[in-house]
């Protein structure tokens, strides 16, 4: 069942509680998050490197960019606030220095602390096809209730939280997450479309042919 947010762990330099919101209230989904981010970005710093010694700022914007995102998703501020900058700053072809050492000495804490607490609490570090197959019979669901604008979409996301993870993967359950959260139903719809195959269509648009 869903933990409560009085129940949240203490997890230095993180934000569990709103992170556990954006997580549907479900530990497990929270914490398979911080082991997809533990396992994503153990070696940033050498993937970024590579790419900068290539010149290859587009890979590492994009690098410091899903570092963001998943940054805010696990609720680190300081981490997603040194990535916004970091991504800003390839944009232009302008590497920080100061940034980047910043942020690679804050994100190697980070990760040893996740790792740290993930070691008395495992999870499981793959989702099962089962699962995955499972976790899509709630799709057409959300789906119907993004396209008509419906805000039952946030208990059905949150009721299914951990469903989805398996089926959406990090990455896109952090963006619908955060999409949902913030009203933006059509962006959550686009995601979620793209994320299985299918055509994305506007938020509404279902009203909008019943009414033609």
């Amino acid at each position: 069942f869903p933990v409560t947010i009085h129940m949240a762990p203490v997890i230095p330099g993180l934000d569990t509680e709103t992170a556990l919101r954006r997580a549907g209230g479900k530990l497990k989904v929270y914490e398979r998050l911080l082991s997809h981010f533990k396992a994503d970005f153990g070696d940033f710093s050498a993937r970024f490197e590579e790419v900068c010694t290539h010149g290859d700022w587009e890979s590492a914007r994009r690098l410091a960019h899903t570092l963001k995102g998943l940054a805010g998703t696990v609720g680190s501020e300081l981490i997603e606030g040194q990535a916004t900058i970091l991504e800003q700053s390839c944009k232009t072809g302008f590497r920080d220095e100061e940034v980047v050492q910043s942020l690679k000495v804050a994100l190697h804490s980070q990760i040893e602390v996740i790792a740290g607490y993930l070691a008395t609490s495992p999870v499981e570090g793959v989702v099962s096809s089962t699962s995955s197959v499972s976790g899509m019979q709630f799709v057409p669901r959300l789906k119907e209730l993004l396209m008509s604008g419906d805000s039952d979409a946030f208990d059905w996301w949150a009721t299914h939280a951990q469903a989805f993870s398996g089926v959406l993967g990090p990455v896109v359950f952090e963006r619908i997450a955060r999409n949902i959260d913030s009203f933006n139903f059509d962006a959550a719809l686009n995601h979620l479309c793209n994320s299985v195959g299918e055509v994305p269509e506007s938020v509404g648009a279902r009203d909008q042919e019943r009414g033609s």
